[in-house]
């Protein structure tokens, strides 16, 4: 039996979006463990896999200007400082390291956000794969940065803007870059995981491929993204070194959703239209943004007729002064996957989990991107490339335009219907042949068949 380690960012939204790989490896005889920090455990372990306890390498990031200010100082007073964080990034790769030995792995798939532990790594184990829970965020002709909500037609034009926008974003990134180094002398984290790899073999700064949206790519390195290649322009040409999987996978909710689906039967069993709204999880910097929004969407949809408005937010739902309609039903939490299939339209933040559910359950999308700087900008222009909804921006939301939207898609909901639909079965077409070509990449060996005696 192989044994495969799954090397994730410790988020839960990261772990739902992989548990699909990982029920298909499952299912195929490996033995599945993943890596997570210790609050994680119960998250892993309700769905079958087994758990292994990380202590994460992560990058001292420049927060803020007075953050910088004082890295910088202490960077410049004291050497201790810098022999401080190189201890702090050798326990991290002795975690790493204890791991490995723990599990004995086959193939280690690595997080494309935890891609530098490839430097750490490589040499210690058969095969390293990277996961991508977002769409290619790579620079490609005629397609802008995911932090760009253009959509593209590919016309001459379009390459130009793509180009322009790419230039613009690069040059971001670049500047981002010099910050973060300037602030410890050129020493920083990375510049120790380089040094780490060049001792076995691999030099960080030849193999760094940095035209890239959001992070940087090592090349070479086979990538498995998570994510469905029917949602992207169909002039993208998938590399020989990337490989997409989109199949269905039914995470076990370990939360009682009784009562809910028992106050909801006479809402969902009725004529009315159901609209779903959430955002996604929220990170603390992402909370107040998200909860005014929210509260311009109570607005918006206050004086509809004809709807059932379902809004998921645990912040929105603490709160006790809100007077609501009797269509408005506020959630702190929701099964989201088996919802949507009773709704005709979701208000959402665009992140690619709730885009594929939406598409799995052939709903219409309304999508306000939270996360600036994430791929739930670029995922606003497939929508709207492929017709599967509309879009605003979030922080300059306005009641009447949201409630237009609505009523917009609600009317022509047929014919955006069949739209997803159309992906849809396009995702469930490919997902056989991709099943394939991932097992081939991580050398499945299927076992004998036995003929009888």
């Amino acid at each position: 039996m192989k044994t495969v380690l799954f090397l994730i960012n410790p988020l839960p939204s990261h772990y739902n979006g992989f548990f699909r790989l990982a029920d298909l490896l499952r299912a195929h005889d490996y033995r599945v463990v993943f890596t997570g920090t210790a609050y994680l455990r119960d998250h892993i372990e309700s769905q079958g896999f087994a758990f292994v306890e990380l202590d994460y390498l992560i990058e001292y990031y420049v927060v803020n200007r007075h953050e910088s200010l004082e890295h910088l100082k202490r960077t410049i007073r004291s050497r201790q400082f810098g022999r401080q964080r190189y201890r702090e990034f050798l326990e991290k790769v002795r975690s790493i390291e204890g791991v490995l030995e723990a599990v004995q792995p086959d193939h280690v798939l690595v997080d494309e956000h935890l891609n530098y532990y490839y430097y750490l790594i490589q040499h210690l184990v058969p095969q390293v794969c990277f996961l991508h829970i977002k769409p290619p965020t790579r620079r490609a002709p005629g397609l802008p940065p995911m932090t760009d909500p253009t959509p593209s037609s590919n016309s001459l034009r379009d390459r130009v803007y793509s180009w322009w926008s790419w230039e613009k974003h690069l040059m971001r990134r670049r500047v981002g870059r010099w910050l973060r180094e300037g602030v410890f002398l050129g020493k920083n984290d990375l510049y120790f995981v380089g040094r780490w790899g060049r001792k076995f073999g691999v030099d960080k700064r030849r193999l760094d491929r940095r035209n890239n949206a959001l992070y940087d790519i090592v090349r070479g390195v086979p990538s498995i993204y998570m994510t469905p290649q029917a949602f992207e322009y169909p002039w993208f040409r998938q590399a020989a070194t990337e490989f997409f999987l989109t199949r269905p996978y039914q995470r076990r909710d370990t939360t009682d959703n009784t009562a809910f689906w028992k106050g909801m039967a006479p809402v969902l069993s009725g004529e009315d239209k159901v609209i779903l709204v959430a955002l996604g999880t929220l990170s603390a910097d992402q909370a107040d943004v998200a909860v005014r929004f929210l509260n311009q969407v109570v607005e918006a949809v206050r004086p509809l007729s004809g709807v059932q408005v379902i809004i998921a937010n645990k912040l929105l739902a603490a709160q006790s002064d809100l007077s609501l309609p009797a269509h408005i039903h506020l959630f702190a939490h929701v099964p989201q996957p088996e919802l949507l299939p009773h709704c005709d339209l979701m208000l959402t933040h665009g992140g690619i989990g709730s885009v594929t559910e939406c598409l799995a359950a052939g709903v219409p999308m309304l999508v306000y991107p939270l996360n600036l700087t994430s791929d739930q900008v670029g995922n606003v222009g497939r929508v709207l490339y492929h017709r599967l909804g509309l879009a605003g921006e979030l922080r300059k939301a306005d009641p009447n335009v949201i409630r237009w939207q609505m009523s917009m898609l609600l009317a022509d909901q047929t014919a955006y219907a069949e739209r997803v639909r159309s992906v849809q079965q396009q995702i469930m077409a490919n997902t056989p042949r991709q099943e394939a070509a991932v097992l081939k990449l991580l050398r499945y060996e299927a076992a004998p068949q036995l003929t009888n005696s």
